[in-house]
Parts: C-alpha cells; structure tokens; sequence
C-alpha cells in the first residue's frame, strides 16, 4: 500500500534532549517521544555533529560521546549498556516508521561546548591543518572549527563512524545535512568537488554492504540552489544523475524561511531517471537571530555570493 503520510521528521540532536526530556533520560520516555511523532512516514535522529557522537557510544576510540551537559542525561542508559539509538529505532519500527540516522557534515557547534567549560572534540582540536581557516565576509560564521574535506584523512574520520552506524544499528538509511558554509578552501568548492563526491559514492556502497538485500535509503539535507552547492563543492545534479541518493531536501540552512521560492531542483526534477525523490524541508527557526554568526578568524569576500 502506498504510504499517503509521506512527512519527514529530523530530529536535532539536542533540541529535544534539552527541552523535552527528562534527565535522567529512561528507556519510556525515549518510547514516548517516538510515540508522539508517530504519524510521520520516516524518522531521522541526528547522530553525529562537530566529531561528536550523540544517542550511542562508539566502538572506536577515535569517536568521544558528546559532552555537553544536555548529552550527559542519557549517560545512566549508556553506562548500564542500553544504547538510546537502539531503543528509538525499536520504538520507530514497532509503529511503522522508517528509521534514518542523521549526520552533520561540518557543524557550528564548537562555541557552545566551550561556552560549558569544555574542549571539542579530539580529532577537531588535535588537528589544526585540517580546519577551515578563511570565510566569507558576513555574520554568518562564529566560533566554529570546520574541517576541510580536502583532506583524505576528514572524510576517512566521517566515513568509518557511517560505517560504524550502518553495520551496527538495524537503521533504513542515512541522511547528510551540509548545514554549514565551508566544505572547502574559499573560492575551491567547484574544483574540488568530485572529492564530495566521491566520498558520497564510498557512503552509498556502505549502505549497499550494510543492506542485507534491501536498498538502504541516502538522503541530504543541502542548500536551496544548486549554484549555492556547487560553489561549495557539492555538486548535487552529479549525485543524482549518479543514483547516489534516495532524496534531497533543499533548505535555508537552520532558517525557517517562509518565502523562500521554489526550489531551482523542482524543474530538474522531471529529467530524474534514478527515482531521487525532492522532500520540501521547513524549518522550526523563523527569525533571523538564528542565523548570525559573529566574524572569527582572517575573512576575504568570495568570488560570489553564496545566497542567490
């Protein structure tokens, strides 16, 4: 039967864990939360931001669980060997839903974990050469370390912890939100972009490895032109000419922007031949001081604007 729900819901990783649930986090109000949200044909918990895992442990020890103090209420379920990544997608499944797993491509998160006292994550501190160091001009940019996916050893870093959800949760799928303004050196998004690219095609044969005979769904999460995504290295029609992806939601990243036109991927839409299904994505933000981003380091004006 054709599922007519068809609503997406992206669960923030945590938005919720600070102002719907309890600390300490039980396993019923981990059920309850899924139950309320029952009626959505997919759920998507993000797992993975600012090289931090959220709603798991990590087998490796190049992962740390996330730190801040919001995270720290689902500790009494880790520490007693209960994963809440586990109980959601159990919860999801008994009520029809299909489960994906959300991982943020960059992130601008730094700044609260140092706002609580704390370092960010290993891997970000510990490797300076392979942050991001010049921005656009703007307010769009505040205390943030993104990394450079020029560099084999970022999307290795992103890739194993994929791998690492994929095999080890009973999960439908994956989504990647490029909720941030850099992937790539300035002015390199274009030229560098088959390494996106390539690192979306390492991505769709974890999923094919992981699949168990059935297609694991790959979403993204991008910005709402594709000029915008190509300027910044991710070269969307390629991944959908290229069958990569299952479906792609184009967004006013982390801004709920009410006339925000049609999507330029609706007309290109009619010349799919791989099945890519065009989600509209609203957010919950719809006010501008959701978006500023206070100037950091050395700033040079790109080549373009980046909101056409």
């Amino acid at each position: 039967m054709t599922d007519l729900r068809r609503l997406y819901y992206i669960s923030d990783p945590s938005s919720i864990a600070t102002n719907l649930l309890p600390d300490p986090v039980r396993e019923s109000d981990l059920r309850s939360w899924i139950d309320t949200v029952a009626d959505v044909s997919t759920f998507c918990q993000e797992v993975f931001s600012q090289g931090w895992t959220a709603y798991f442990r990590s087998q490796h020890p190049d992962y740390e669980y996330d730190q801040r103090r919001q995270h720290r209420r689902f500790l009494p379920l880790l520490d007693g060997g209960v994963s809440p990544l586990d109980i959601l997608i159990d919860e999801a499944h008994a009520r029809g839903m299909g489960f994906l797993a959300g991982f943020r491509i960059n992130d601008d998160h730094a700044f609260q974990a140092r706002q609580q006292g704390l370092d960010i994550a290993r891997f970000i501190d510990a490797n300076p050469q392979f942050q991001l160091t010049e921005f656009p001009e703007g307010e769009f940019y505040r205390l943030a370390e993104p990394l450079d996916f020029t560099h084999p050893e970022v999307r290795d870093f992103t890739m194993r912890i994929i791998a690492e959800v994929v095999h080890r949760f009973d999960v439908d799928g994956i989504e990647l939100c490029f909720r941030d303004h850099g992937y790539f050196p300035l002015d390199q998004g274009e030229a560098r972009a088959h390494l996106m690219t390539d690192m979306l095609r390492q991505t769709r044969a974890i999923l094919n490895e992981g699949s168990g005979g059935r297609r694991l769904t790959l979403g993204v999460r991008v910005f709402s032109t594709i000029e915008e995504c190509l300027l910044l290295g991710l070269d969307v029609a390629a991944w959908i000419d290229a069958g990569l992806i299952d479906h792609v939601s184009p967004q006013d990243v982390m801004y709920g922007d009410l006339q925000l036109q049609p999507s330029p991927l609706a007309p290109r839409r009619e010349t799919w031949r791989t099945g890519a299904r065009l989600f509209g994505c609203h957010l919950c933000s719809a006010a501008l001081p959701s978006r500023p981003r206070r100037p950091g380091r050395a700033r040079r004006t790109p080549r373009r604007p980046l909101h056409t």
